[in-house]
């Protein structure tokens, strides 16, 4: 996950307001304004890249499978399962279990 420079900018206010009313010194000034900085940099950088990293362009690939899959899942919504036996204990399952979730034995030989 990365920071968003806003919270860079903030934190760095508060560090250098902290530290100039407090009497840390010069330093955490300079640290708290570096902050600052940095924050702004992250935001002009994200301003220009902003769109083109948020838009997340599908694979050509997954632009292959995704049709597939979608036919797939809709036809086995529109699909009645049938009702199968298990061999063993003779529970009761739909006809895409592979193995019985009382004894645990193979269902489809």
């Amino acid at each position: 996950m990365e920071i968003p420079g806003y919270i860079f900018i903030l934190v760095g206010i508060a560090v250098s307001l902290t530290s100039y009313f407090s009497g840390m010194g010069l330093p955490f000034i300079i640290v708290g304004a570096g902050f600052v900085l940095w924050g702004l940099i992250k935001l002009v950088i994200s301003r220009f890249k902003g769109p083109e990293k948020q838009s997340q362009k599908i694979p050509e690939k997954m632009q292959e499978i995704q049709p597939k899959q979608i036919k797939k899942e809709q036809s086995a919504i529109h699909m009645h399962p049938t009702v199968i036996a298990c061999p063993s204990c003779g529970l009761k399952h739909y006809n895409h279990a592979n193995y019985c979730q009382h004894c645990g034995s193979k269902m489809k030989k």
